[in-house]
């Protein structure tokens, strides 16, 4: 009895208070009379802690050991040169985070935007890809130029650095221009040269599979073409902050920097190892488990990180010099070698996105079921429906949602809700609402079911069956609306008097080709618990 007679004081103290401090708006004067008490209460204690560590013998061993290991890693060059970039990038999150944040704002959205595209329109992706990687290009090149400005003492808005930037544009992308051309053109030889192989074997009827010449020599293109592509990724940030910051032309910058690396060579190849290490295991696991969306955010840490780390190691290596005397308008020469890199570069982007464009579907096709594969083969979660009685087991790394009573969506995508990727939805409706739908798709014949509403839909059946004993069909239907066709891949399933509708959805491509394993072990997993 005491306990309930102190809870319900407790309660009518809690009505006093809101009807005495809460609703005249005294409860402010009880905050700021808490929180300065509080703040007195861990002054005074943190006092006491203090002067209690520092006269205590235990904490003197403490701090000279920390001390002396510290002193000892500090000795190591390359974690000596670790440690003050670490401090250097927390130095420059705290001063410019707005335009940080601003930058961001710009190409985040932009990175998202093309991969929008490429799920729902390629031709529209290759025609804005450039464009769009030119965008961000200036937005990050605005913030490094805003960030080296600050330290010299010209606040110089981020805005500012734009227009500059712009103004001076052909100058200072052409370094990435330049990389770009050099990767696009390594990534097609080391393709090429396999397929050539290849076709000269099968001309010869000799099995190539097998064959420890033909692999040793795609391992030896492999190697020269990532060892290629890594000296590019070094050596072009390097040059480009050079012309950005430095203001100097670009042979100029190419042959300083090539000998700054040369000089400072295990650094460059320590951090650089590391980032692209950890970036790859990070992009590998994205794609794995969100497909484009991951590889859109690897890509996109990946690029980020790789200019920070060359803007950190140019200020913790190398020297310090006034800018260069170049004027960003005069028209400098640039060797025809780069000239013929930019001119088969750009070529190069046009056949590899007419390819693209043609074989479009297969080449979704093939990552897609890759993606199914390691979807189908991870460990899955169990989803128990109580009220109807049934559960069915899912990929770990989808969410879902109750939308009602009777029914819940699965989804697995980049937005984590229903505006991309694929999902499930799993619906209970009363025979008589469904019978007429069901009646018509199960009587009929495989292939297009005729609709006679004047619908742009389009449904076909592919066949009866049976899940767990019960009566079920399976059919496809496409919903073409905007700005995006939805194709969904069914079962219903006849049980009691209710239909149970199974229905996988996505608007990328056609589920029941591309997602046929994934879907049938959901399929499979399918059971009635009552």
């Amino acid at each position: 009895m005491n306990v309930f007679k102190s809870f319900d004081a407790f309660l009518n103290s809690c009505v006093t208070y809101i009807d005495t401090r809460v609703k005249t708006g005294k409860f402010i004067y009880d905050i700021d009379y808490y929180s300065s008490r509080a703040i007195r209460f861990i002054r005074k204690k943190s006092r006491k802690v203090y002067f209690f560590l520092k006269r205590s013998p235990g904490t003197a061993i403490v701090v000279d050991a920390l001390e002396y290991f510290w002193n000892l890693l500090m000795k190591i060059p390359i974690a000596n040169i670790a440690i003050k970039m670490i401090g250097e990038t927390l130095r420059i999150i705290v001063i410019c985070y707005s335009e940080i944040f601003i930058v961001f704002a710009i190409t985040f959205p932009a990175s998202i935007l093309l991969l929008t595209w490429f799920q729902t329109s390629i031709v529209t992706f290759c025609i804005a890809l450039i464009p769009t990687l030119t965008i961000n290009l200036i937005a990050l090149s605005a913030l490094f130029y805003s960030i080296d400005r600050r330290e010299l003492g010209d606040k110089i808005s981020i805005w500012k650095s734009i227009l500059f930037v712009i103004r001076h544009l052909g100058s200072i992308i052409f370094p990435i221009i330049i990389e770009s051309a050099i990767i696009l053109e390594a990534l097609i030889i080391f393709f090429l040269i396999p397929l050539f192989l290849s076709r000269i074997f099968d001309i010869y009827n000799i099995a190539w599979g097998g064959s420890i010449f033909y692999w040793f020599v795609v391992s030896f293109v492999a190697s020269l073409t990532a060892i290629c592509i890594f000296t590019v990724s070094v050596l072009t940030p390097q040059t480009y902050f050079s012309i950005l910051i430095d203001h100097l032309p670009f042979h100029k910058a190419l042959q300083s920097n090539t000998a700054y690396i040369k000089s400072k060579l295990s650094y460059y190849l320590f951090f650089y190892l590391i980032l692209y290490i950890a970036c790859a295991i990070f992009t590998i696991q994205e794609v794995l488990t969100y497909l484009y969306f991951g590889l859109t955010v690897g890509l996109y840490i990946t690029i980020i990180l790789s200019f920070l780390l060359g803007f950190l190691l140019r200020k913790k290596l190398h020297p310090i010099k006034e800018p260069y005397a170049y004027n960003f308008d005069s028209n400098e020469k640039i060797h025809i070698f780069f000239k013929a890199l930019v001119v088969f570069g750009f070529i190069n982007f046009i056949l590899v996105s007419t390819l693209l464009v043609k074989e479009y579907k297969p080449f979704l096709s093939f990552i897609q079921q890759q993606q199914d594969n390691y979807l189908a083969s991870q460990r899955v979660k169990t989803y128990v429906n109580y009220t109807y009685g049934y559960s069915l087991e899912y990929p770990q790394n989808w969410s879902f949602y109750q939308w009602q009573s009777n029914s819940v969506t699965f989804y697995n995508n980049y937005t984590r809700t229903l505006s991309g990727g694929t999902w499930m939805t799993i619906t209970i409706q009363p025979l008589s609402e469904s019978e007429s739908n069901f009646d018509r798709l199960s009587n009929a014949s495989p292939g297009v079911v005729p609709d006679d509403t004047g619908s742009k839909n389009i449904t076909t059946k592919v066949s009866n069956m049976t899940i767990q004993g019960y009566q079920a069909v399976n059919y496809l239907f496409i919903k073409p609306s905007i700005p995006y066709t939805e194709y969904e891949s069914h079962y219903l399933i006849l049980k009691q008097g209710d239909i149970y509708d199974i229905s996988f959805t996505s608007v990328t491509n056609d589920v029941a080709s591309y997602n046929s394993d994934l879907f049938q072990k959901i399929i499979n997993s399918f059971r009635f618990t009552r």
